[in-house]
């Protein structure tokens, strides 16, 4: 059995990935457990998240998606939502944000990309099969994946989620 006692955030966040690839095997539960799996692998080790694990996590998480789901941004997908987190976190670094403020910053951004998938036309997933009617509708998986950001900064504010 997994221990979720481990101190390790990193190891505690790959488990938690492969116990996610066993209860959801449809594709999004796949590519979720690949970003919690890569993520987790990034940063390995790690006992306390601060600003540059936080990046590392969802770079690593973000690229494991695109890998696994051949996705890439402006596709209209939860790379659409999730790419801009990572270019966000980037940049909250570079500014020397806190990291309640850079996550913040993260949610708006994901919000912001989530905003912007009702201009595009879906490229992968079942939505493809609807081309041009899939254009005004906002994507699923960047809905999914704007909330996981969002609940994310939350509980790094200490707001109740």
């Amino acid at each position: 059995t997994a221990s979720w006692e481990d101190a390790d955030i990193g190891s505690m966040l790959m488990k938690g990935g492969m116990a996610m690839s066993k209860a959801a095997p449809s594709t999004m539960g796949t590519l979720m457990a690949t970003g919690f799996m890569r993520g987790g692998k990034a940063i390995k080790g790690t006992e306390v998240i601060a600003l540059p694990e936080l990046t590392e996590f969802w770079k690593a998480f973000v690229g494991g998606i695109m890998d696994r789901g051949k996705a890439k941004p402006g596709e209209k997908t939860i790379i659409d939502a999730l790419h801009p987190v990572v270019l966000s976190l980037e940049q909250s670094q570079y500014e020397g944000a806190s990291l309640v403020e850079a996550s913040s910053r993260a949610a708006e951004a994901a919000a912001e990309g989530l905003e912007a998938t009702k201009d595009m036309v879906a490229q992968h997933g079942r939505a493809a099969y609807y081309q041009e009617k899939s254009r005004e509708i906002q994507d699923p998986g960047a809905t999914m994946g704007s909330l996981m950001v969002k609940t994310f900064a939350d509980y790094i504010a200490g707001r109740s989620v």
